[in-house]
């Protein structure tokens, strides 16, 4: 018998629209997919005909009594994926609010196809009449992504997705049950070493995107704290240098002896857990230790004549002068960190038109 490995196509629906229905029916019809699933999230009874109609044509329905998040009906339909259709290559995932067209999810799973162990990444284009709110989030989320995870890709939001199989299992372990869910997707999948590629999809905003159940206030700090989270390690070393710092400037040290006496033994924190933990390198790590000490060097001397600058010759008192220095150089120790240290871990999305 032949095995069919095929993507699984999953879609989340929240009170869907209408669209929803020829993106099913072309992408079944496209011969590029072996299964359909919808996972109802909770949707009030008046769609209930349409999620017959979805069932009628061949769409496997899974149903949550009560709405659980987009990640955690992501997670409901990766699971039945993952068990009923072992063999598929990977999950392709896409919206059930009109932004994306049959003709693209069925481009994402061709090239997941193509690139089985990658995560594909269907990228709009922000160009153009776009709504404030989507080109803003998108353009925030995707510095704070380079910066603080080490991820460049366009579009960090987009819930048209290939997913490799292998990646699944890490990603039904995620607590992330929200639109978070998805950022915490491109951090997992960067922290195993899944590469990230791009295909250009067509942008979509239907009523300025008006069907869409994103909640600004609420679900961007979801998505922030998903960084917060992995960005522990960098704030541990901060608070760690920073006590340090403290009792060495209390017992008289100098101010450049309390500062190197902190950044040593921050820096050993940092190092540790930064290779292991947060970009889990697989490069020498002798290199990586030789590396790791010249940068620890230049922080030093930057942080020293920062300090020594806005305390003798602005006046600012010394502890605050410290927090404001190292508050300055944090994002930029972390950048250096990711793209000279740990370069073994470092990830960036192919792109194809």
């Amino acid at each position: 018998m032949a095995i069919d490995s095929r993507p699984v196509l999953v879609i989340p629906a929240y009170n869907p629209t209408a669209d929803v229905l020829a993106v099913f029916r072309d992408c079944m019809a496209s011969g590029v997919f072996q299964a359909a699933v919808c996972v109802n999230d909770g949707s009030g009874d008046a769609y209930g005909d349409l999620f017959s109609h979805l069932g009628s044509i061949g769409v496997t329905i899974l149903r949550h009594a009560t709405n659980l998040g987009k990640g955690a009906a992501l997670k409901t339909g990766f699971n039945h994926a993952a068990c009923e259709y072992a063999d598929a290559i990977g999950i392709v995932t896409a919206d059930a609010d009109g932004q994306h067209g049959p003709t693209d999810v069925i481009h994402v799973g061709q090239a997941l196809m193509e690139r089985p162990g990658n995560l594909v990444l269907g990228s709009r284009s922000f160009d153009g009449d776009i709504p404030f709110r989507s080109r803003f989030g998108n353009a925030i989320t995707r510095r704070v992504m380079q910066v603080l995870a080490g991820i460049t890709a366009s579009d960090t939001q987009t819930g048209l997705r290939g997913i490799p199989s292998k990646l699944v299992p890490t990603l039904l372990r995620l607590s992330t049950r929200g639109y978070d869910f998805e950022l915490d997707m491109l951090v997992a999948a960067r922290e195993n070493h899944f590469p990230i590629s791009e295909v250009r999809i067509e942008t979509i905003y239907i009523d300025h995107n008006k069907s869409s159940h994103f909640r600004p206030i609420r679900d961007s700090i979801a998505i922030y704290f998903v960084l917060l989270r992995h960005s522990a390690n960098s704030i541990a070393t901060a608070i760690i240098d920073y006590i340090v710092f403290a009792v060495a400037i209390g017992f008289g040290l100098p101010l450049l002896a309390a500062i190197t006496v902190a950044r040593l033994m921050a820096g050993v924190f940092n190092f540790a857990v930064g290779r292991t933990l947060v970009f889990r390198s697989t490069a020498p790590v002798m290199m990586e230790a030789i590396k790791y000490s010249m940068l620890v060097v230049v922080m030093m001397l930057t942080a020293y004549f920062g300090i020594y600058y806005l305390s003798t010759y602005v006046g600012v008192p010394l502890l605050l002068a410290k927090l404001l220095v190292e508050l300055a150089v944090f994002i930029l120790g972390f950048a250096v960190q990711r793209v000279f240290v740990f370069q073994g871990a470092a990830q960036s999305a192919d792109k194809t038109p």
